[in-house]
């Protein structure tokens, strides 16, 4: 859920981002306020998950296992963490079809498909995406 409403900001941050470069002088101040209380909400919301995997001594050893892959930051770790609680139990094959990495045939008798990924959790796969 905090992970959720980490993303939820995160986007609405960007908007007012957007908007305040078009804005009229008149809103600029307004959505500068806006702006401001977002970014205040998201280092909240960092915190709050800070404290979550102190709180849980698993969650903090599974969080430095994945931090010491070179490339995985904070985002991808504590996605992957709550996200994708699988992450241990399921071979390679199974965790990359249940992200939905893993392509999948729409083969028919003689008929030979094309080869898609589709399904799968979508925020796990968009933060992969984008730590890639």
């Amino acid at each position: 859920m905090v992970l959720t409403r980490r993303r939820q900001v995160l986007d609405m941050l960007l908007a007012e981002k957007n908007r305040l470069g078009t804005a009229p002088p008149r809103f600029q101040e307004r959505i500068q306020t806006h702006v401001t209380w977002l970014t205040t909400e998201l280092e909240r919301g960092e915190s709050e998950l800070d404290e979550m995997i102190r709180r849980r001594p698993l969650w903090g050893e599974h969080e430095d296992l994945l931090r010491s892959v070179p490339g995985v930051g904070p985002i991808l770790s504590r996605t992957l963490l709550a996200e994708l609680p699988e992450l241990g139990t399921l071979n390679r094959k199974q965790i990359a079809a249940l992200v939905g990495v893993a392509p999948f045939n729409r083969d028919r008798g003689t008929l030979r498909g094309h080869r898609s990924i589709w399904g799968g959790r979508a925020a796990v796969r968009t933060t992969l995406y984008m730590a890639t």
